[in-house]
């Protein structure tokens, strides 16, 4: 079964993607890929522990009283996040508590948005505990795990917001989203996400969310027949690529190579091939 991080991976660089999946090379972790493992981290554990926090609360509690409990319970999730990546995380130079102080900042505000959002609907609808969990709407799955026999496709979806008779996937990305739009890579990966939970839950997913926090900008994507079709096209294309014996070539964008930790594995192998021809 392949996945959707396998997509994008293809989209980005084939070359690379054929060297590690089907030559066996071992890329060194990066600092931006490590971090993003810890986030996840966060994420997948906040999934499985929500509903428990959210019964918890009480509606005699005030704003402050409930957002302290949630950035409380978020600072907990992540310090144990990074204790569980502290290997990966000196491997890639990095400094546990730096990466910590860096999250905490981001999850704060992660934190204070769902509060907010769960206070005031307590409020309204006057109910706490195990009532108010049963009937907030939406309820929003992180770290959601879903795959699919039909397409062959597996992936974890950062957050899904689900609503009686909707689902709305939301990517959250680092950096910042180009002058128009996403990125196209991660609006094939939203696509993927729709078209995984379509075949689960038998409902149209026709939109979805990239969040670039950085630039604290979400960009709300149609899932169009183009993109449905393009998903369904890299997924052919992934699996050519790893029955075949035949090493793609090198990546026209330069800079992708700059970044690449199998850069120099990839560019001597360059030479092999010119002496081969």
């Amino acid at each position: 079964m392949v996945s959707v991080t396998t997509l994008t991976s293809y989209l980005y660089c084939p070359r690379k993607l054929f060297l590690e999946r089907v030559e066996g090379y071992v890329e060194i972790p990066r600092g931006v890929l490590v971090k993003g493992a810890v986030k996840h981290r966060v994420f997948d554990e906040l999934t499985s522990s929500e509903e428990q926090l959210i019964s918890s609360l009480k509606k005699s509690f005030d704003w402050d009283t409930t957002f302290e409990q949630y950035k409380s319970y978020f600072s907990r999730i992540l310090r144990r996040a990074v204790l569980k990546s502290a290997k990966q995380i000196k491997m890639a130079q990095l400094n546990p508590m730096a990466v910590f102080n860096e999250f905490q900042l981001f999850f704060s505000k992660e934190a204070e948005t769902r509060a907010r959002y769960v206070f005031d609907f307590m409020q309204k609808n006057k109910i706490d505990g195990s009532e108010l969990w049963s009937q907030l709407v939406p309820k929003i799955k992180s770290e959601y795990k879903v795959s699919s026999q039909v397409l062959d496709l597996s992936g974890k979806i950062d957050r899904v917001e689900v609503y009686p008779e909707q689902l709305i996937p939301i990517e959250i990305k680092s950096g910042n989203p180009p002058r128009e739009g996403a990125w196209e890579n991660h609006k094939v990966q939203l696509a993927a996400y729709a078209l995984l939970l379509e075949d689960k839950f038998g409902i149209k997913v026709s939109e979805g969310v990239i969040h670039y926090v950085d630039a604290n900008q979400k960009i709300d994507v149609s899932i169009n027949p183009f993109l449905r079709e393009q998903v369904k096209e890299l997924i052919k294309n992934v699996k050519l690529l790893f029955k075949s014996r035949k090493i793609p070539p090198i990546a026209e964008n330069k800079n992708k190579c700059a970044v690449c930790g199998l850069r120099k594995k990839c560019h001597s192998l360059v030479t092999d091939e010119k002496q081969n021809i």
